[in-house]
């Protein structure tokens, strides 16, 4: 934990477009569903009369399509900056072990040299 307290706020910013990128997951099945309801309820079979519309013109199916697109782009957006940012701290305490791992070898290697002279004197 002492290695990982350098990149405290990176960490809590890629939980937070962890959060992020969840709810805008959520949301992108609920705007398809809207999406298929609202077409669903205008070309219903038994509905004769509106066969001509676009369903461009159906009422918040366009409302709808531009929701689930921005919920879709804000959850790719929000998961790519979660990664980016889980990566560079997974790096960085890559570094941060090795630095310790390198300096402790070091000491160990003079260590072992210092009790390897005193046992030949």
């Amino acid at each position: 934990l002492k290695m990982c307290y350098p990149d405290l706020f990176m960490i809590i910013f890629a939980f937070i477009f962890l959060l992020l990128a969840a709810i805008a997951q959520v949301y992108i099945p609920r705007y398809l569903g809207n999406i298929l309801d609202a077409l669903g309820e205008e070309f219903d079979p038994s509905n004769t009369d509106n066969r001509d519309e676009s369903m461009f013109e159906v009422p918040g199916f366009m409302r709808n399509v531009k929701l689930l697109v921005l919920a879709s782009v804000a959850a790719g957006v929000f998961s790519g900056l979660r990664g980016s940012i889980f990566t560079v701290v997974g790096v960085s305490i890559k570094v941060h072990r090795r630095a310790i791992c390198h300096v402790s070898e070091r000491q160990a290697y003079i260590l072992l040299l210092l009790f390897d002279r005193a046992a030949s004197m």
